[in-house]
């Protein structure tokens, strides 16, 4: 539930849910002319939150391509490939 507390759906239980950081979620569309910035931006916080997180975060959760509970958001391959690529890099 601490994952989608941000949907609204889980208001009731506010006081019982665990810190989540959230990166900005790099919402496209066809023809976006914005979307290299938005997934920069997005990819630019997560590695904030990980430099500056270290030793508290336990796990990174990525939704893939659609990020449906909120309203049917689309991101691209690229984005999740760049993230993977990131993390993977962190890790291994």
């Amino acid at each position: 539930m601490s994952l989608g507390k941000e949907s609204g759906f889980h208001n009731n239980f506010t006081e019982l849910l665990f810190d989540v950081l959230f990166i900005p979620y790099p919402s496209t569309w066809n023809n976006d002319k914005n979307i290299e910035i938005k997934e920069q931006n997005s990819i630019l916080v997560l590695k904030d939150y990980i430099n500056n997180n270290t030793d508290s975060i336990a796990a990174i959760i990525i939704e893939p391509l659609v990020q449906g509970a909120s309203g049917m958001k689309f991101s691209t391959t690229q984005f999740i490939k760049t993230i993977v690529k990131f993390l993977l890099k962190l890790f291994i």
